[in-house]
């Protein structure tokens, strides 16, 4: 008997996922299917959503769970250090062997403590692009601090996954 591989997914999931219509989170509900008949491979997939105020789990296939997590402050950026503890709980209780995170920036600040060489990171865009589109100043230092995660804390990782030669 072989042994199931964990792997922990990160990145956002609607409370609704019929409410899909693309872009990362379609992507993510297309890797999920794809592991949905893996009888070796066990995921639980974690998603910060703002939409609760209690941590809810759900089971999306037999082998699939999803985690949701509230968020524990307003300020975005404050809770991506917040909810640390929460992802270390999550990682403590489940053991994966693997965590693939997605929408990474700034997402990825919650896992610069983690054993680098087991995580892996996919690159959805490119914010040091996004701040041409920025819309007002608030925007603008939003996608500024975006880049800036992308260009410091991305080389960090050893297992970085460009979904296009662009990026």
């Amino acid at each position: 008997m072989s042994k199931k591989i964990k792997v922990m997914m990160v990145g956002l999931l609607p409370l609704n996922i019929s409410d899909v219509q693309g872009g990362v989170v379609s992507v993510i509900l297309n890797i999920l299917e794809g592991f949905a008949n893996s009888a070796d491979i066990r995921i639980i997939h974690v998603s910060f959503n703002d939409d609760i105020s209690e941590p809810k789990k759900i089971r999306y296939r037999e082998n699939i769970e999803i985690c949701y997590v509230p968020f524990k402050s307003k300020y975005a950026i404050l809770d991506y250090f917040l909810n640390r503890k929460s992802v270390d709980s999550i990682i403590e209780e489940f053991q994966p062997d693997l965590i693939h995170i997605h929408e990474i920036t700034p997402q990825i600040i919650r896992f610069l403590h983690l054993n680098k060489h087991n995580v892996i990171v996919t690159q959805h865009g490119i914010m040091s692009k996004e701040m041409f589109f920025a819309t007002g100043v608030t925007d603008f230092l939003k996608r500024l601090f975006k880049a800036a995660v992308e260009r410091f804390l991305y080389p960090i990782f050893k297992n970085v996954i460009f979904i296009s030669n662009y990026n």
